[in-house]
């Protein structure tokens, strides 16, 4: 089994793609962060937690109007045929945005 990537590793990489990264217990979706909710986590926060908490799972903190599917997949294939299938999902619900129909 490959192994899962830290915190160390994603949680940079989801800040620098404007995303609210959060530290998670392995193996959990628990974050033990106080106040996590109104937290600002900016750059500097990204980067303490980085140090102190590198072996942890990366979560990605909701704003309004954000959406987040939780893909679990290691294999490019599999990954790239997902988001194909979630990409035609999204662009059928934009083309029928303005209709009577029901979503």
């Amino acid at each position: 089994m490959k192994k899962q990537p830290t915190f160390s590793t994603v949680g940079p990489l989801v800040k620098a793609m404007g995303y609210e990264p959060l530290p998670v217990v392995p193996g959990t979706k628990k974050c033990l962060i106080k106040k996590w909710e109104s937290l600002c986590i900016n750059d500097a926060q990204v980067e303490q937690w980085t140090g102190s908490l590198p072996q942890h799972n990366t979560a990605i903190r909701l704003s309004e109007g954000l959406i987040c599917l939780d893909i679990d997949l290691l294999k490019v294939d599999a990954v790239t045929a997902v988001q194909k299938v979630i990409n035609a999902f999204i662009d059928q619900q934009l083309d029928d945005a303005g209709s009577d129909e029901c979503v």
